[in-house]
């Protein structure tokens, strides 16, 4: 993978991650049940080993952070995953367009806003 596309693979990732936390706190209230699925996803990703890093040619100097930081993601569930390897690939097949970034925005979005609507 070349420099630039790290950046933008890092990138998306780093706004996965962040929204994934960003959850834990929501609407001024601490959300336990998204803290307790966040805590057994990096506990399995460290112990099991699971880092999606490497599969994508980025390599973490700091042991376990690549696993943590998988573990974070996986903490969502297995639609989500799906949806950010799928704009991964799309990212690195070069099908990147204004279209693909805001699909990425979108899901995001849709996530943040299906869990407020549970509550």
């Amino acid at each position: 993978m070349e420099g630039v596309q790290i950046v933008i693979v890092l990138a998306f990732l780093v706004e996965a991650i962040y929204t994934n936390l960003r959850m834990i706190w929501d609407s001024n209230k601490f959300n336990w049940n998204n803290l307790g699925a966040l805590i057994v996803a990096v506990l399995v990703a460290v112990v099991a080993g699971v880092d999606i890093f490497p599969a994508l040619g980025i390599n973490m100097i700091v042991p376990y952070v690549g696993s943590v930081l998988t573990g974070i993601l996986v903490s969502r569930g297995a639609n989500v995953i799906f949806d950010v390897l799928k704009k991964i690939n799309e990212m690195l097949s070069g099908k990147v367009t204004t279209e693909t970034t805001e699909e990425i925005a979108d899901t995001t979005t849709e996530a943040v806003e299906a869990t407020e609507e549970a509550k």
